[in-house]
């Protein structure tokens, strides 16, 4: 997933990327950034993978972006 502050000049997220990448840390997930402005997340799954595994992602994904602090990333 790619992260853009803004969708129409797609100005790279590589901060809001490298939080949402730490904040998934505090559930347990391991994921990490890529790209020349390091604002893509790079979600590697284990071979074992099932379908509560895949829920526990997607909830917690949603946690972090709906994360309050998430707006206040880079703003300091």
């Amino acid at each position: 997933a790619e992260l853009v502050l803004d969708r129409q000049t797609m100005e790279p997220a590589g901060d809001h990327a490298s939080y949402v990448a730490n904040r998934m840390r505090d559930y347990g997930i391991l994921i990490s950034t890529d790209g020349p402005f390091h604002n893509v997340l790079k979600i590697k799954p284990p071979i074992i993978f099932g379908r509560g595994d895949a829920d526990h992602l997607l909830w917690a994904l949603g946690e972090v972006l709906c994360d309050s602090a998430l707006a206040d990333v880079g703003a300091g």
